[in-house]
């Protein structure tokens, strides 16, 4: 009798060796995956910060090109010669 009992708690010792040894590599797993997703989040919002400044960049010049095409137009034809929708564009964009 004393032989079966001392099996049942070698048993149960081995078991919650198992399961704490199986926690322990499960957690470490879970934290390197939530690193690595932490990471590609972090990855992702640079993308996204750069393809922002990328299309502010890019709306940035062409509403340079058309200040200074509109400016040219003054300089060879003239204020008057600027249509309203032309002129509303600078009062707009003028720096103040």
């Amino acid at each position: 009798m004393g032989m079966i009992i001392l099996t049942f708690i070698l048993l149960i010792l081995a078991g919650i060796g198992g399961y704490y040894y199986l926690y322990n590599n499960n957690r470490n797993s879970l934290e390197d995956i939530l690193s690595s997703t932490e990471k590609s989040d972090a990855s992702k919002l640079k993308d996204t910060k750069r393809k922002i400044d990328d299309q502010f960049n890019i709306a940035q010049q062409k509403k340079q090109i058309e200040i200074d095409r509109i400016l040219d137009k003054i300089n060879k034809k003239g204020i008057h010669s600027l249509s309203s929708s032309e002129k509303d564009f600078l009062q707009q964009h003028s720096k103040t």
